[in-house]
């Protein structure tokens, strides 16, 4: 009976750990409302095709607070409306640390937001970070700081 009970617990702390119970805060199976780009590179031409700014998501597989952000706060319909304006990336960190590397990531989650800018006199174009969030964030911070970065106002971390 102790075998059993301490194979019970054993699961359920495992499930707590790796992120298995990824439905809190939105109901069970939950899913992210943005449609990532397929690459960051992909994202960053289609941001200067349109003239949309950029929410670059940096992530791990192995981030549990990234799966919560995602399960409360990516999942939910009013965020995923806001971020209709914004071309999303989303980078995993340890798949392209060079990506994260050139951004000043250093964990995760980090969500920055870029707008782009023709450099004059040329056809090459700049990015400017206009916000940043480091760490899990509510709702309502992250939809505060998507306002800021639509409006090109530096969003406070």
């Amino acid at each position: 009976m102790k075998a059993v009970y301490f194979l019970l617990l054993t699961a359920v702390m495992l499930s707590m750990c790796t992120g298995a119970n990824q439905g809190a805060g939105t109901g069970e199976g939950a899913e992210v409302q943005v449609e990532f780009a397929p690459s960051f590179l992909e994202a960053m031409a289609q941001a200067d095709a349109t003239g949309r700014p950029v929410f670059a998501y940096f992530s791990s597989q192995s981030c549990g607070y990234c799966r919560l952000f995602e399960t409360e706060v990516l999942a939910d319909p009013e965020v995923g409306k806001a971020l209709e304006g914004f071309v999303a990336a989303r980078i995993d960190i340890d798949k392209e640390p060079e990506i994260a590397g050139s951004m000043g990531v250093t964990g995760t989650p980090t969500m920055v937001f870029l707008k782009l800018h023709r450099v004059e006199g040329t056809n090459r174009t700049s990015a400017e970070e206009v916000g940043r969030l480091v760490g899990y964030v509510s709702k309502e911070r992250f939809l505060e700081a998507l306002e800021e970065a639509a409006g090109g106002t530096s969003a406070p971390a």
